[in-house]
């Protein structure tokens, strides 16, 4: 390089030495400098440097990192700090809750476990009364439905209803009725067998028999039980 300078400039080359105690040979100048360098603070560092990313952006970044570093062992250190707190909670709660049962105040007399367990039982069977009630009242409801068709069925085939019988959804009916004529009788149990709600209807020939008023019969069908949605 020396030689170089002098052949092509007319510059004047002289020989480096540096300022300090010791004597240092020129080919352990770069490692001086890089140590000077070192003991340069980052933000303070504004030579110019040959890689990509600069001093002070080197030192942006360690910085970032450092941070990031810290809260994220910091958070583990809370973090465990909290379950501990919790866990000691807990156990301290249980134990209260522990000593309080274990006092006579807070625990039922024989006397007194007779008197929860009566008042459970009646609890328990007015309930079961309730469910009850409401059995009765919708098939009493289902019933009436029912029982105000089968009127309808009566009164537009002119019969009068002498007898009646029934029990329950499903079980057999018994009927005994009057017409004036056996046509209305016939017409009768078609109107029966023709409507879903009648099951097994029967009205044979031989219970139509003469009366007073013309012609008396004796049925039997049943109806059928209300469907449930």
């Amino acid at each position: 390089m020396i030689k170089i300078v002098r052949d092509n400039f007319p510059l004047q080359v002289k020989d480096l030495k540096l300022n300090i105690e010791q004597a240092v040979d020129t080919e352990w100048f770069m490692a001086v400098g890089s140590s000077l360098r070192g003991l340069v603070s980052r933000r303070e560092d504004k030579d110019v440097s040959l890689t990509k990313v600069g001093t002070q952006e080197e030192f942006r970044r360690e910085q970032i990192i450092g941070f990031l570093r810290f809260w994220r062992a910091a958070s583990l250190v809370v973090l465990g700090i909290l379950i501990i707190v919790l866990g000691g909670v807990n156990l301290f709660l249980i134990e209260i809750q522990g000593s309080l049962e274990s006092q006579p105040k807070f625990q039922l007399s024989e006397e007194q476990s007779k008197e929860f367990k009566d008042l459970t039982d009646r609890a328990s069977d007015f309930n079961r009364s309730i469910v009850l009630i409401k059995n009765i009242q919708s098939q009493v409801k289902s019933k009436g439905k029912f029982l105000d068709k089968l009127k309808k069925l009566l009164e537009a085939n002119s019969i009068n209803l002498t007898q009646f019988s029934f029990s329950s959804f499903g079980s057999p009916l018994t009927l005994t009725g009057e017409a004036a004529a056996t046509d209305k009788i016939l017409n009768f149990k078609t109107s029966l067998k023709e409507d879903s709600q009648f099951e097994n209807v029967d009205l044979p020939i031989t219970n139509i028999k003469t009366s007073l008023q013309g012609f008396s019969f004796t049925a039997s069908f049943s109806i059928a039980a209300p469907k449930t949605e």
